[in-house]
């Protein structure tokens, strides 16, 4: 009477059909379990009524006390509190300072990051949740990915393959359908079905970036490759390179594929520092390149960088042709005899290392005789440094020079570990100072000969001074809006002029490559000598940091004092992307009595003192920095202009 795999109906189906044949229909009074489930709430409590032992459904895994149940290949952090029943299944980890409250149940493969809470809540398989995340008597679907911060109310349900952005609040008993995307930031209070909701931007600050195997697959990023492909004209060439870590190499040859298929050739460097790429790029007249990574600071992360043919980060224009290719889903699909061919170039790192010590003062450098630590930090570093570092002519002590993906990313205190040891062997060698190259071989950290980190700030103003006062070649200096106003005295004393840009690395980069150009920094540890290389480069910050210092006498630590001191301060509001518009506009009428910069947001200069209020682009926050002629100045600013921005945004006109 039940045809096989048919969706069928007792009551509107089958007993019809049974009675209309003529057939008996009988009753049974059950003295077991009966649930029907017709709705959330029946369907959350048979799970909490199976935990509760109130039927005779077996439980898979080890009950470890009370009525909890874990099955195997678990991790849970022994910080992890339990109250209630609750269940978790194959393969999942758990994180410290998280709270898995009452009829609680877990399925496979569910990662669940540090100081989330759950209660009455249902995770199916291969879930990703952020941390610091409430989820409360609602469900969340196969291949969920929620965002840190968010909230998700009573009877909530969130379809499959379902992406919600950072600090959302989805409110009860809304119902988002597969495959659907919330904005960061973003209130729900009606449910998502017919409506498409798709992220505001593929591209963020640092390129595309998301939680490996989980935001960047291998199928995405093979898309992404061709629309980038599509973008570009048929048989252009684009180098592509990596980090040390297994899911770059996974991304990047999932790129390659997608290019190729495009009919792009490809320059395949393999394992190489991000700069080596862009150096790549810039003198083989190639239309672009990626380089995949992991942050050194995100293990979860990985990120695809894009260049333009010039080697600086890929501008807003070519993000958007990207991102309407990838939208649309319109690749170019080469024939079978246009398929673009992969190239292993030869030398790479040797060509690039030859042009970096043709663009320093080599001789100079040789006779300082410096002893330095240079600390590798066991990433790509590994591959170019030694060709220069050999060449220096000084007492160069190297550590970890030699790549291993399982150190290239830190925990929250490994760099400050990483610095401790660096600064210890500083001491005991008696150095002129200590470097560590960050992992893509982009930023540089300097240790005195004291074994004292050099903040950010001191270490642009640092190289601000030596810049103006020994560089041969004549020219201006690139800063971003938020760098204080003592590098700008700094560079007059010397009769350079320094130019204003954007926050952005992009921007700065894309500022280096004017002519007059001749040094561009920001405070991070990212320094640019555009005659080399528009480009954030490690090794070649370094270079020059020694070649300059070979006109000065007397110890690192003694420069750093003699500089001006400055005192500047940051903090982050929560305001909606909604409400960014309205801030800004009332920012700049409540500041007209007053100089403003629009360069990048709005820098209001008072008396003594600047703040910058700058709209975050990824999430819906607002940085605000400000620098005085005190500490308490500082702050005072911000508290000002973060209760003003919290104002408006009450307010909401």
């Amino acid at each position: 009477h039940i045809p096989p795999n048919t969706n069928i109906d007792f009551s509107k189906d089958l007993f019809p059909k049974l009675l209309k044949e003529g057939k008996s229909l009988y009753g049974y009074v059950s003295e077991g379990y009966w649930c029907d489930i017709g709705n959330i709430e029946q369907y959350r409590q048979v799970h909490t009524d199976i935990l509760n032992d109130k039927t005779d459904v077996p439980i898979g895994g080890v009950k470890m006390g009370g009525k909890v149940w874990i099955s195997k290949d678990s991790a849970i952090h022994p910080s992890v509190k339990f109250k209630g029943s609750a269940f978790i299944g194959t393969h999942c980890k758990i994180e410290e300072g998280v709270e898995i409250g009452d009829g609680t149940v877990i399925g496979n493969n569910v990662l669940i990051n540090g100081g989330s809470k759950t209660n009455h809540a249902i995770i199916q398989d291969n879930a990703y949740i952020g941390g610091n995340v409430t989820l409360n008597g609602c469900v969340i679907g196969k291949n969920c990915d929620v965002k840190k911060g968010s909230h998700i109310q009573h009877g909530v349900v969130i379809g499959d393959d379902c992406l919600i952005g950072k600090n959302t609040m989805i409110k009860p008993n809304v119902k988002i359908y597969p495959f659907k995307s919330v904005d960061a930031g973003a209130t729900v209070s009606r449910s998502i079905i017919l409506e498409t909701r798709g992220m505001r931007s593929l591209f963020g600050v640092n390129g595309i970036s998301g939680i490996s195997n989980v935001d960047i697959t291998p199928e995405l990023a093979t898309r992404v490759a061709m629309a980038y492909g599509t973008s570009l004209p048929r048989e252009s060439f684009v180098v592509a390179s990596r980090d040390t870590n297994r899911v770059s190499r996974i991304i990047k040859r999932s790129i390659i594929a997608g290019l190729t298929a495009t009919g792009v050739h490809v320059r395949d460097l393999r394992l190489a520092p991000t700069p080596v790429n862009r150096f790549n790029v810039s003198t083989s007249r190639c239309a672009g390149g990626i380089h995949v990574q992991v942050p050194p600071f995100e293990p979860q992360t990985i990120q695809i960088n894009f260049f333009n043919s010039q080697g600086i980060n890929l501008d807003g224009g070519g993000q958007r042709e990207i991102e309407k290719y990838f939208a649309r889903e319109d690749f170019r699909r080469a024939f079978h005899n246009e398929v673009g061919e992969i190239i292993f170039p030869p030398r790479t790192s040797e060509f690039y290392s030859a042009a970096l010590l043709r663009s320093v003062d080599l001789e100079r450098i040789k006779k300082s005789k410096f002893k330095v630590i240079v600390d590798n930090a066991h990433g790509t570093s590994s591959f170019s440094a030694p060709y220069v570092l050999g060449k220096l002519g000084s007492e160069i002590i190297s550590l970890n020079a030699f790549t291993d993906e399982t150190k290239t990313t830190l925990a929250p205190d490994g760099f400050d570990n990483r610095i401790k040891n660096l600064a210890s062997i500083v001491r005991t060698f008696k150095a002129d100072l200590g470097v560590l190259l960050g992992s893509s071989t982009e930023k540089i950290y300097v240790l005195d000969e004291k074994g004292k980190l050099i903040s950010p700030d001191d270490l642009l103003h640092l190289f601000v001074y030596l810049v103006s006062r020994y560089e041969k070649a004549k020219g201006k200096i690139a800063l971003p809006l938020s760098v204080s106003n003592k590098a700008e005295k700094l560079a007059k004393k010397y009769e350079r002029k320094v130019v204003r840009t954007k926050v952005s690395a992009a921007n700065l980069m894309e500022k280096a490559l004017k002519r007059d150009i001749i040094f561009a920094g920001a405070q991070g540890g990212g320094f640019i000598f555009p005659r080399f290389l528009p480009a954030y480069d490690a090794v070649m910050s370094f270079c020059k940091l020694l070649e300059y210092l070979s006109f000065e006498k007397g110890s690192i630590s003694k420069k750093i004092k003699a500089l001006p001191k400055s005192y500047m301060a940051k903090e982050q509001t929560f305001c909606s992307w909604d409400n960014k518009g309205l801030v800004m506009r009332r920012l700049i009428e409540e500041s007209k009595n007053c100089s403003i910069d629009l360069i990048d947001g709005i820098k209001i200069h008072k008396n003594s003192s600047w703040t910058l209020i700058l709209p975050h682009p990824e999430d819906p926050v607002i940085d605000i920095i400000s620098e005085a002629d005190s500490k308490k100045k500082a702050k005072d600013n911000l508290k000002h202009y973060i209760k003003l921005v919290n104002e408006i945004t009450k307010s909401g006109q």
